[in-house]
């Protein structure tokens, strides 16, 4: 709980899961992209109609205590 900020780009589940905060830009990509769509906890995202909120409820469910990422301890 330092106060940092970090901005990471990624499509895994994992990565997301154990994000404190999603911004996920769309609705798809290119001329018809770039606007924020969803921004929220985690756990929230699958329960919307954006294109990563459907496939994590499709496919992968968020854990809802998020495993410690290897490396990351404070």
């Amino acid at each position: 709980e330092r106060g940092d900020t970090l901005v990471i780009v990624e499509h895994h589940p994992d990565v997301i899961a154990n994000a404190d905060w999603v911004v996920e830009l769309g609705p798809e990509a290119g001329e018809e992209g770039g606007r924020i769509v969803f921004e929220g906890d985690p756990r929230q995202l699958e329960k919307r109609k954006t294109a990563t909120g459907r496939a994590l409820a499709a496919g992968k469910r968020l854990a809802k205590t998020p495993a410690p990422i290897a490396g990351m301890e404070a």
